[in-house]
Formats: structure tokens, C-alpha cells, sequence
């Protein structure tokens, strides 16, 4: 088995990755309440449309607790740029590919949860929890 080494930020943490992947997966729901907020980043032809996305807003916040290798974002559906999805929220799920920190509490990940909330209104989220595959 081969063992790497990769620096996830200048002055950050060191991780040691094997051959082999893990993963780690957070689940939850997000409420949008911004008509200018995507889903996901929004690029045409290689310019960004919009500063930032409901991706960018969740896996920014969980990556600095999770320090993955490489993260996937997914929702149930899709909506337009311009749809606020209001009620119980979408479903999403997020995969952090070789994370660095996989043990977290119920009071670590509400932690989590509260900080995403207070950083900004364009979104809301609830219910995060980490899950098996």
C-alpha cells in the first residue's frame, strides 16, 4: 500500500492518505431565501455568473471542520437561480472524499449547523447529521 502526504492550506494541517479512499457523508436540509443565489457555482463560458452558491455557502463552513481531500455536493432536484426554495427545506448530502477529522458529536456537528446559519441569511440549514453511504 502507498502511503502520501499532501498540505491542505500553507500553515495548515498535514494529512497522510493511503491508497485507499474513505469517506465521510453529512446529510441535512437547506432552506434558499435568495432569488440571486445558485445551487451550484454558476459559470457560462468560463466567467462566473453570480459570487456565490448554496454549495460554496454549506461546503466552505464543513470542509474547514473536515479538511477532505475533495468534496461532492447533492440535492434532491434542482431549482432555478431565481426560485427561494422555502417549507422543510432540500435535501442535500454532502461527500468529503479522505477527510482528515471524521469523529464528530451531535454537539460538534449542531456546532457546525449554527455557524453555517449565523454566517449569513441567503440560506438556512437544519437537520445536519453524518450518515453512513
Amino acid at each position: 500500500m502507498s502511503t502520501f502526504v499532501f498540505k491542505l492550506k500553507p500553515s495548515s494541517v498535514y494529512c497522510i492518505s493511503h491508497a485507499t479512499t474513505y469517506v465521510n457523508f453529512h446529510k441535512g436540509r437547506y432552506n434558499k431565501y435568495s432569488r440571486d443565489l445558485p445551487q451550484t457555482p454558476w459559470f457560462v463560458e468560463g466567467e462566473r455568473k453570480l459570487e456565490s452558491s448554496v454549495q460554496e455557502l454549506l461546503c466552505h463552513t464543513l470542509n474547514e471542520a473536515v479538511h477532505a481531500e475533495d468534496i461532492k455536493f447533492s440535492s434532491s432536484g434542482r431549482e432555478d437561480v431565481d426560485v427561494r426554495c422555502l417549507g422543510n427545506g432540500r435535501p442535500f448530502v454532502v461527500e468529503f472524499l479522505n477527510p482528515c477529522h471524521t469523529k464528530f458529536s451531535q454537539e460538534d456537528v449542531t456546532k457546525l449547523q449554527d455557524s453555517i446559519n449565523n454566517s449569513t441569511k441567503l440560506i438556512r440549514l437544519r437537520d445536519l447529521q453524518i450518515v453512513e453511504k
